[in-house]
């Protein structure tokens, strides 16, 4: 069994990266691939869509939540949460398919 939180936390990401390669890789033909793992101690999530170009998440540039908000650009709160909230976070291209996975660890 999943805790609360820890559910909370990984509903939040899928939901972000989710929509990302919705918005972002309008080309995909092919439905996107959800695997949940759940161990002992983590839950991995990953994320694959087929048939796109790359675009690695890991390396967007990190939120300045500092900075006064008529200074922000609009987007990259969602990742900015992703990161906040996952304990990995792992991008990988191989041959036109984009996978991304998150790792949550439980607490004992």
């Amino acid at each position: 069994m999943v805790p609360a939180d820890a559910a909370f936390d990984l509903k939040l990401a899928l939901e972000e990266l989710f929509t990302n390669m919705v918005k972002y890789h309008p080309e995909g033909a092919e439905a996107i691939l959800v695997r949940l793992e759940h161990e002992v101690s983590s839950v991995r999530a990953t994320l694959q869509d087929f048939d796109v170009d790359s675009w690695d998440v890991t390396r967007a540039a990190a939120l300045d939540v500092n900075a006064p908000i008529e200074a922000r650009q609009p987007g990259g709160m969602g990742l900015h949460l992703v990161r906040m909230v996952t304990d990995e976070f792992r991008y990988e291209y191989r041959e036109r398919s984009s996978t991304i996975t998150v790792t949550k660890r439980l607490a004992p």
